[in-house]
């Protein structure tokens, strides 16, 4: 994991910093609007996908695997 700038987390805890931090972007106007989702793929494996609107037309296309590398796979946090 070397260059890499965090290490492995919780994923209830990146679903929260997630959530707080998209909530500031739109409180602030920066972010107008998102369509993102989690989807649980299996095996560990969640993809975060969708679009952000931002200020000024500019759109972020997003699609981002996260990866469980321990503890309990039994399902995703609700």
């Amino acid at each position: 994991m070397a260059g890499e700038k965090h290490g492995p987390n919780r994923l209830r805890n990146y679903l929260a910093i997630h959530d707080t931090i998209m909530h500031q972007f739109l409180g602030k106007g920066f972010v107008s609007s998102e369509d993102l989702s989690f989807s649980d793929l299996g095996n560990g494996v969640f993809l975060l996908e969708g679009t952000i609107q931002c200020l000024d037309g500019f759109r972020i296309a997003v699609s981002k695997r996260l990866h469980i590398v321990g503890g309990s796979l039994n399902r995703f946090p609700s």
